[in-house]
């Protein structure tokens, strides 16, 4: 063979090769396009949605994109006790509160879902005061006034009506704003075990009273010192009724509460100091599980008396102990951080009515840190349901005090 046949042989190999090879992509290319899998979005037309109307039915759309005929979609409620949500998308409200409009489909084994958050504010549910046996009780004297609340121009609240309440009934030490909300009322504390939950159905004026007020647990220092001295500050209210802590859960849980920055701060006044906190966390918690229960609702994690004697001369033990203010020195810092920070792990993930929004409440930045040993924090426990142990928790962490000012 001559060596321009060669040449010529070689060369139509060489294509030939590359045609087999370009011809191979292209199909490979063209197989994968076949085979990989579809990547579906599904939507509803409304991530959030108010009732205030019991008898106004709202209709959701679910969008599945991109379409498949043979997709079923089913439409569920996460709560049938405060909504329903039947698969023609419509909404109905039974009573007040929170729960999540469902709608789900499975592609290929793969499930696909989308939430509407529904806040049903309606008002009191009578069937809830009928079993409270509060429907006809006397509401008793009228107590003083509520004044708007006023956000001075160093950031702290100073439109409250504390001093007058004190003097009306000393059990009230202490007043609450939570912006956005119509949180904005006296708090009260008994320093006993006995009558530590008084106020969870009686207002100021000692009458019974179906939502109770906005009280303290009875470990704090507050009412003894006048000012914030313990590493958290618990306060308890009721979500029933349209007042105390009903908007708590049904406003804080909002995207759009929560988007407005101004809103994220909890204002707390004593007798002897204003002070300000900062949100940091909001979330489902289960007290049937104790170790979620200690977190929110102890004061004062304690040292054994044995590493206080080693810390502390017997001087300053006599000392804060004549003060009154020995768990001060007992205060271990470094058990209150563990379960400050830890707060994400005592979320509730299991119960179908408050998984919903598991992951609304896990992902949110609060643009704070979360507590450190020495700082202090503020929470906000109510019930997120009358017939479960589950309660809905508001955490902040304190940024700053103030003396408070003499009222003229």
């Amino acid at each position: 063979m001559s060596r321009r046949k060669l040449i010529l042989l070689i060369s139509s190999c060489c294509a030939a090769a590359l045609l087999l090879a370009l011809v191979f992509l292209l199909f490979n290319n063209f197989s994968k396009g076949l085979t990989s899998e579809t990547v579906y979005t599904l939507t509803l037309s409304s991530e959030e949605l108010e009732i205030t109307d019991k008898n106004v039915k709202c209709v959701l759309s679910a969008t599945l994109t991109p379409k498949n005929d043979k997709a079923v979609l089913e439409y569920s409620s996460s709560n049938d006790s405060i909504i329903t949500f039947d698969e023609s998308g419509v909404v109905t409200a039974v009573k007040s509160g929170v729960a999540a409009a469902v709608v789900q489909t499975a592609i290929d084994g793969k499930k696909y879902e989308a939430i509407c958050m529904v806040i049903v504010d309606i008002g009191e549910n009578v069937s809830d005061i009928e079993d409270g046996g509060n429907l006809e009780q006397d509401p008793g004297p009228p107590v003083p006034a509520i004044p708007e609340p006023v956000i001075d121009s160093d950031g702290f609240l100073s439109s409250d009506n504390l001093m007058e309440y004190n003097i009306y009934n000393n059990d009230a030490v202490a007043w609450i704003y939570v912006p956005g909300t119509n949180i904005n009322l006296p708090v009260a504390q008994k320093t006993s075990f006995t009558d530590r939950e008084f106020y969870l159905d009686h207002g100021f004026n000692l009458y019974p009273k179906f939502s109770g007020s906005a009280f303290l647990d009875y470990r704090c220092h507050i009412k003894d010192k006048r000012r914030v001295l313990d590493q958290q500050t618990v306060v308890f209210g009721h979500a029933r009724g349209t007042d105390i802590f009903d908007q708590l859960e049904k406003v804080t849980l909002r995207k759009s509460w929560f988007e407005n920055e101004s809103n994220r701060y909890i204002y707390l006044n004593t007798l002897l100091e204003s002070t300000v906190w900062q949100v940091y966390a909001c979330y489902y918690t289960n007290f049937d599980i104790a170790e979620n229960q200690i977190a929110a609702t102890t004061p004062n994690f304690l040292l054994p008396e044995s590493v206080v004697n080693e810390k502390y001369s017997s001087a300053e033990i006599v000392d804060a102990t004549s003060k009154g203010t020995l768990f001060t020195l007992q205060q271990d810092a470094n058990e209150f951080r563990l379960y400050a920070a830890t707060w994400r792990s005592r979320m509730e993930t299991t119960d179908s009515r408050y998984s919903p929004f598991y992951k609304t409440l896990f992902t949110r930045d609060y643009g704070i840190t979360d507590p450190i040993e020495t700082d202090k924090i503020i929470t906000l426990i109510t019930c997120a349901d009358a017939n479960s142990n589950v309660r809905y928790v508001v955490q902040a962490k304190l940024i700053k005090t103030r003396e408070r000012v003499p009222l003229e």
